[in-house]
């Protein structure tokens, strides 16, 4: 879930619902897409179906639904990793001391390139 709308190439706003947290704070979904980060490799990867919701402060990531798009969860010794299907490392966290775990995203930039085709007869005079 992010309330970023850079991130997203496109947001798909025919999906409306909301989402109710922990403290009953109930917020409305917006939109969904996919997310296109970098791993630390180089290589880029997906987060799909991220919730766009106008208005949160934060960032989420689910386990629950990462694990639901066939992602791969280990923890151990206060370190979280998440590998893709093929167990491909797709982000590293560490553990803060309130359990919960930041994850340092790089986001990719989306640009908008055109390019335009001359045929060879535009230049013969």
């Amino acid at each position: 879930m992010t309330g970023r709308n850079n991130w997203f190439v496109k947001i798909n706003c025919a999906m409306k619902n909301k989402v109710k947290f922990a403290d009953d704070t109930i917020l409305a979904v917006d939109g969904i897409n996919d997310v296109v980060i970098m791993r630390r490799d180089g290589v880029n990867s997906l987060i799909k179906y991220v919730l766009y919701i106008l208005g949160i402060k934060g960032n989420l990531l689910s386990i629950g639904q990462l694990l639901h798009k066939g992602n791969k969860i280990h923890m151990k010794n206060k370190v979280l990793r998440v590998m893709d299907s093929n167990r491909v490392l797709v982000l590293k966290a560490r553990m803060f001391s309130n359990r919960t775990f930041k994850i340092e995203l790089k986001v990719m930039e989306h640009r908008c390139l055109a390019t335009i085709a001359l045929s060879s007869w535009a230049y013969q005079f």
